[in-house]
């Protein structure tokens, strides 16, 4: 049981930073691949978060709605042929952006006393 919360938590995170990364991508106009498959691949991290948190996480809501959050203005500023449009997206996903990482700190102290309570239920 341990070792398939660290699986998921290893799984939760490579799809958080690859959000970060297309978000990263995006807002320095640094795009490494075309815009239609970060498109797709931003949307697939999602599903990838939503099936690898932790659901006795206490911060597992916060930290879906602001990847939700995210995910969605990066993909519109994906979408979107309006320059000034694309800054706008990616200005206001900043505040998300910020929060995530605030979230990941308090999300992993959290798996760790989850994981320390099951443990100790086992002994």
């Amino acid at each position: 049981m341990v070792a398939e919360n660290r699986r998921k938590q290893q799984e939760l995170f490579k799809n958080i930073i690859g959000i970060l990364e297309v978000y990263r991508q995006v807002e320095y106009e640094n795009l490494l691949k075309e815009e239609s498959i970060l498109f797709h691949e931003i949307l697939n991290y999602k599903v990838g978060v939503w099936i690898n948190l932790n659901y006795e996480n206490k911060f597992k809501d916060d930290l879906r709605d602001n990847c939700n959050k995210l995910v969605t203005l990066v993909a519109s500023a994906l979408e979107c042929n309006d320059t000034t449009k694309q800054i706008n997206y990616i200005n206001s996903d900043n505040k998300n952006r910020l929060e995530i990482w605030n979230l990941i700190d308090k999300y992993i102290e959290e798996e760790e006393k989850i994981i320390k309570s099951m443990l100790i239920g086992k002994k």
